[in-house]
């Protein structure tokens, strides 16, 4: 076992914050696929601004190329993406990297962080049907559902560390 936590959800579910309090706890690295393709990306700004650039075809291709090239460290807690999981490479790289947990917000919540950053028109045409394709990609490769509560969340990583003969955050 390498020790490696995957966070999958929904975008906008809080992957990354939750991802780098609880490394900073466990002094675990954090790593946000989202990071990594911006790095690969030749423009400037947020995975958004990459996605529209880029429009969806060639986004998904860069997107997939940074799942196939990259390997997890050992002792670390990845972020990923949240259409990455609609991929089936995306989702066959995800399997490999280690315990992976769904972070389940609902989606009235999902919806209000939503709904303050995309014209009310995107919003309102596609929501369902986006919030229950990604939930669906992310029900399917979770081995499990994590907290979206930092302090348990800190406290299911320890005990899944304990179960594996390593005992951190305490």
């Amino acid at each position: 076992m390498n020790n490696v936590f995957i966070i999958v959800g929904v975008s906008r579910s809080g992957k990354t914050t939750l991802a780098r309090d609880v490394a900073e706890r466990i002094k675990y690295n954090i790593v946000d696929m989202d990071d990594l393709i911006l790095k690969e990306w030749s423009g400037q700004g947020s995975i958004r601004d990459c996605y529209y650039d880029l429009g969806d075809k060639l986004f998904r291709k860069l997107e997939t190329n940074v799942y196939e090239n990259f390997i997890p460290k050992n002792n670390s807690i990845v972020a990923v993406g949240g259409g990455a999981l609609l991929n089936n490479i995306c989702v066959k790289c995800v399997a490999s990297w280690g315990l992976c947990g769904w972070l389940f917000v609902p989606k009235n919540i999902v919806y209000s962080r939503w709904k303050k950053s995309l014209p009310a028109s995107v919003v309102n045409n596609c929501w369902d049907e986006f919030y229950y394709k990604r939930a669906a990609a992310c029900a399917e490769v979770a081995d499990f559902i994590w907290s979206s509560n930092l302090e348990l969340f800190t406290i299911q990583i320890n005990n899944m560390l304990l179960n594996i003969g390593k005992n951190y955050g305490k």
